[in-house]
């Protein structure tokens, strides 16, 4: 019989119980990714959006450790990380962004993008990743992002089309259909 190890110091035991809540549909949008990445992913671009906690964190990571070139984008609003003293104002903002993107550089990622999802995208030159993905979800995203796929990009949602019936995980190609746009995969 084998015994579990002690939680380490950087993960509580609450944090661990998480884990396959978070790590699941991160394995999935990453699995479906990689699909695409098995013959060829060195020098392969990927953004996770959000990738600085929950789905996106482990995404991230997945993804850095196929050798994938990956950012992670971090809303200007993201919250303190826990254990870290919760500021006020500007410098609780600056100082929360300072740790989250230490974070994701620790995780793997080569590139930290700081902003809402759709400016992030929208910001980004034409055909700049090979894979999304998207942890935010909605119509607006997907239009932001078809635009910066690479030719055979893969966009994969874990949310879809935020409101719709089913936003259960959606992958695209660059040249897929209406039907998927939508966020429905039929």
């Amino acid at each position: 019989m084998a015994r579990c190890p002690k939680p380490s110091p950087s993960f509580t035991l609450e944090q661990l119980a998480l884990l396959p809540l978070c790590g699941v549909p991160a394995h999935r949008a990453v699995r479906t990714s990689g699909s695409a990445v098995d013959f060829e992913p060195t020098g392969r671009r990927a953004v996770v959006l959000h990738g600085h906690d929950g789905v996106g964190a482990i995404a991230v990571q997945e993804l850095a450790a196929l050798k994938l070139h990956v950012s992670a984008q971090i809303p200007f609003d993201s919250s303190p990380p826990e254990g870290h003293a919760s500021l006020r104002g500007i410098a609780a903002r600056e100082e929360n962004l300072r740790v989250c993107e230490q974070r994701v550089r620790l995780w793997g990622a080569s590139g930290v993008l700081v902003g809402d999802a759709v400016g992030v995208l929208e910001g980004a030159p034409d055909s700049a990743f090979d894979f999304i993905v998207d942890t935010v979800g909605g119509r607006r995203v997907w239009e932001a992002a078809r635009r910066v796929l690479s030719a055979h990009g893969q966009f994969t949602t874990l949310v879809g089309d935020v409101g719709a019936s089913d936003a259960g995980s959606v992958s695209a190609s660059a040249s897929s259909s209406e039907s998927v746009e939508s966020g429905s995969a039929g």
